[in-house]
């Protein structure tokens, strides 16, 4: 599977709340950024957003605001949009956008942008915006509960998936099987009912045919091996300095001083970079 069908798979399944630990403080405070950031907004204002997803960011705007008309894009299949006002663009990249120069009165993402080479995408995005047009990314922080979290998700998933623990369940070894997994939950913490979820599925299974058995162990680490490689991208794109990351993409902005976005208990959920092109 290839990474454009891995990121399909993913956005097929819906929003996947082991991306945010902690969803509704999190949810809460990008909320509070993304009004604030809106009533400074000129309106009518055609917006871009970069690797929109499933549309979750464009779509909360444009019911927010009813002035605005927003272009989600996403090199994934990511469906249509039934929110007045938003229009999504499967299979296109931040790298090669296309629209005209100056197409849209400003840019958004959220967790969207730092997955792409900021050097290379820097200057397309420039490219497509208005001159003094307002830009705003919500970036993934490197040492956010979101990243520290799916990290630990990535370890359980791996050891679940493991040739060891998908043998005693081909080979119908229930107690191998059983005493596996026990040794995972113990050390999975806040991820119990993940492992407590495959157990389930795992055990309740065991007793198929063998041939059945293969085809579901197959589908299960498939799935694991996708997931993972959807944290480990999350892993590489987090951002430790966003004002290196900013300067990355050119001069064709002007960034105000990077802030954090975080939760009541002063978690840093996410980096929020703003400024304007140039």
């Amino acid at each position: 599977m290839n990474k454009a069908d891995i990121w399909n798979h993913f956005w097929q399944q819906g929003e996947q709340s082991s991306c945010l630990p902690n969803a509704a403080d999190i949810r809460s405070a990008l909320d509070t950024y993304w009004d604030e950031f809106t009533r400074g907004l000129d309106t009518p204002s055609s917006l871009i957003d970069l690797g929109c997803g499933s549309g979750a960011l464009a779509e909360r705007l444009a019911r927010r605001n009813d002035g605005l008309s927003i272009t989600g894009i996403d090199f994934a299949s990511v469906g249509e949009s039934a929110v007045d006002g938003v229009t999504l663009m499967s299979g296109v990249s931040m790298e090669k956008l296309p629209m005209d120069e100056g197409s849209f009165d400003g840019a958004v993402s959220q967790f969207g942008v730092e997955y792409a080479d900021p050097a290379t995408v820097g200057p397309e995005i420039a490219r497509v915006l208005r001159k003094g047009a307002p830009v705003a990314f919500v970036m993934h922080h490197a040492d956010s509960p979101v990243v520290a979290q799916n990290k630990a998700r990535k370890a359980i998933l791996a050891s679940l998936s493991e040739d060891g623990i998908g043998k005693a369940y081909r080979e119908d070894e229930k107690q191998v099987l059983a005493r596996s997994i026990f040794e995972i939950r113990q050390k999975s913490g806040v991820h119990a009912p993940l492992v407590d979820q495959v157990a389930r599925g795992l055990g309740q299974s065991i007793g198929e045919a063998p041939d059945k058995r293969e085809r579901i162990w197959s589908d299960f680490a498939e799935g694991a091996a996708n997931e993972i490689a959807i944290i480990e991208a999350m892993e590489k794109a987090a951002i430790r300095d966003p004002r290196v990351w900013a300067m990355r993409l050119g001069d064709g902005y002007r960034w105000e001083r990077p802030t954090f976005i975080s939760t009541p208990q002063g978690e840093k959920a996410a980096w929020s970079l703003t400024g304007r092109r140039a």
